[in-house]
């Protein structure tokens, strides 16, 4: 992954091409350079305000073309990628909350990017099979082994044989642990147990939640931030770090904010790529 961090803000932009971070960075610097276009007789003009350099097209989007090829090519001190990985931003201890509320079509790409900061991962679910399925057809660049928890029934999907095929393929070992209840006491101390277990024999252990706007539907708001705010500290003190994806809108902005508060970092899904606004 590729990283470029704004000069003149907080603003970040994570993503796995350079075309891709380009494209962040150019949607970022217009909040910085919003008058550097206007329209003349002959067309649009546009101005750097870092030397005396000026251009003139025909519309104003080839003038925004014009000018970001210039910053890039004149300016690129301003613009240094570098390869990182988000995880680095909480020395990989701690939680993470991905916003992809609005953009969730590039969130598998997200997931399995986070899952290769680690050697092993472990999973927690309310579709296992579907997860099996996705992990399956991701690229072989990834964990050492993968553990799903789920709140789902497994008997009822098969997921025996798609394990099997898991462990053919990438030569690696899938453990599917179901919890009856849907209690988040029961849910954490499974996620603990299987951190342990997991620390035990691998160097370094990532956790994804996939099931935080279920768990938002389910119970109460002041709930979930325990349960988010208690995890993080269980993963700082583990040396591994939690991830929760929140690929479904969510219908009050206060439950956002609480989970903003929750999370030591937060990022917001934009194609395959992440931002960071503040």
């Amino acid at each position: 992954m590729l990283k470029w961090s704004c000069n003149e803000c907080a603003f970040t932009a994570w993503a796995p091409q350079e075309q891709e971070v380009l494209r962040l960075l150019a949607e970022h610097i217009g909040t910085h350079y919003g008058d550097y276009t206007w329209g003349t007789d002959q067309g649009v003009a546009w101005k750097c305000q870092h030397c005396p350099a000026t251009g003139q097209t025909t519309t104003r989007g080839q003038a925004a073309t014009e000018f970001r090829t210039h910053l890039r090519n004149q300016h690129r001190d301003r613009f240094t990628i570098h390869p990182a990985h988000v995880a680095e931003e909480i020395d990989y201890r701690g939680s993470i909350l991905v916003d992809a509320q609005s953009d969730p079509g590039g969130v598998e790409s997200v997931r399995s990017y986070l899952r290769s900061a680690a050697s092993t991962a472990v999973v927690v679910t309310s579709q296992p099979a579907t997860q099996i399925a996705q992990l399956q057809s991701s690229e072989p660049n990834l964990p050492d082994a993968i553990s799903l928890i789920t709140t789902h029934d497994v008997r009822s999907e098969n997921c025996d044989s798609v394990t099997l095929s898991w462990d053919v393929l990438y030569e690696s070992s899938v453990g599917v642990n179901h919890i009856e209840a849907a209690s988040l006491v029961a849910l954490g101390e499974s996620i603990k147990e299987t951190l342990d277990d997991h620390l035990a024999m691998y160097d370094s252990v990532c956790i994804e939640v996939g099931i935080l706007a279920e768990m938002i539907q389910i119970f109460d708001v002041e709930k979930v931030f325990k349960f988010v705010t208690t995890l993080g500290g269980l993963a700082r003190q583990r040396d591994a770090f939690i991830y929760y994806v929140l690929d479904t809108e969510l219908k009050h902005d206060r439950t956002l904010y609480v989970l903003q508060q929750a999370s030591e970092l937060v990022v917001t899904a934009r194609g395959p790529g992440l931002i960071q606004e503040e």
